[in-house]
Parts: structure tokens; C-alpha cells; sequence
């Protein structure tokens, strides 16, 4: 299933952060991971999740753009850091970067990767 960050972004255009609602809202409400999670339910039987862990944004991202292969990792872990960090802009870059992805087995660096802080767990 290929696809642009853009339509994603059209479609789920108010990310948000764990913490910012409490978890009765987490039903209502999305991140930038989850926002894939949800464009790719549409039309999938991708699972709807609205905060997916790493693993599971890097199964969609590989769902989304195959080329990616082990790469979809750090992509989703970028997306991940950024949004959690409420750097939107930075998250739907990295998401733009991970959907328009062509060689696997290339060493890429999501920008502003080396910027972002970790997550914990």
C-alpha cells in the first residue's frame, strides 16, 4: 500500500501526545504513529492503534513502504521521540522520509534524529 504523508496528514491532522489526556481520551485521541496506524485501518485489516509502540509503527511503516526492511525501525522510533516530544513537524518529516524511502540496506538517518532525546520505555 503506498501512500504521502500528506494524505495521512489530511486524514488524522491533530496529533497529540500520551500524557497530554488523560487515558479515557486515548479512544479519541491519536499521535503521529498512530495516525498511520489508522490510514492503514481504513483500507487494511491493520490493526487501529492510536499510540503504537515501536515495534508496531515499524510493522506499519513496513506495511506502508516495503523498501524500508529493518530501516523501518529507526524511522518509527524517530517518529516516535519527536512526537513525544511535541515536535509535530519533526514527527511528520520523519514519517515523510519513512513513506518516500527506496533502497533498503541503505544507511539512512531519519533528519534530526541525532536531535531528538530518547523516550523511555
Amino acid at each position: 500500500m503506498s501512500f504521502k504523508m500528506e494524505e495521512v496528514r489530511g486524514a488524522f491532522p491533530n496529533p497529540t501526545y500520551p500524557d497530554r489526556q488523560p487515558p479515557r481520551f486515548h479512544r479519541i485521541t491519536y499521535c503521529v504513529g498512530g495516525a498511520v496506524c489508522l490510514f492503514l485501518a481504513r483500507d487494511s485489516r491493520f490493526e487501529p492503534l492510536r499510540f503504537p509502540h515501536v515495534h508496531e509503527l515499524a510493522t506499519a511503516l513496513r506495511e506502508a513502504n516495503p523498501a524500508l526492511g529493518d530501516q523501518a525501525d529507526l524511522y518509527a522510533d524517530t517518529v516516535i521521540c519527536a512526537n513525544d516530544q511535541q515536535k509535530f513537524d519533526q514527527a511528520w518529516a520523519a514519517l515523510a522520509d519513512a513513506l518516500s524511502f527506496e533502497r533498503a540496506g541503505e544507511e539512512t538517518v531519519p533528519e534530526g534524529y541525532d536531535e531528538l532525546e530518547p523516550v523511555p520505555a
